[in-house]
């Protein structure tokens, strides 16, 4: 799947009305905040899925499930990120971030793009 930013449309000529029509029209496909994909996400497990594998943080709980290719009873509204060394919880945009220890054989890599084991431990994306 290719994604593109709004400065890398913008820098083609489009403007945001430009952009915003093209999301109205189904053209364009909001995966996060300023990314875009011309291909169809069909689910809000594969909408999930894209965001996921463009963060450069550490996927955990039900996001890295996903990743992992396994059942969740339900796909998380936000992104599931993991802060190692850090005991707070934040909410961003599209991301809610956890604090927690994360220790080095805990981060593993699935398809080329990492997400945690099903125990829920993180991994770095």
């Amino acid at each position: 799947m290719t994604y593109l930013t709004r400065a890398a449309l913008l820098a083609t000529g489009l403007t945001d009305a430009d952009i915003r029509g093209q999301v109205s029209a189904g053209k364009l496909h909001r995966v996060g905040r300023g990314r875009y994909t011309r291909e169809v996400l069909k689910s809000p497990r594969q909408q999930h899925l894209a965001l996921a594998r463009q963060e450069t943080g550490i996927l955990g709980l039900e996001s890295a499930a996903l990743l992992h290719g396994l059942a969740v009873a339900k796909v998380p509204a936000l992104l599931q990120l993991v802060v190692p060394e850090s005991s707070n919880v934040r909410r961003r945009q599209d991301k809610c971030i956890w604090g927690s220890r994360v220790n080095s054989d805990e981060i593993v890599t699935v398809e080329g793009d990492s997400g945690s084991t099903p125990r829920q431990e993180p991994a770095k994306v």
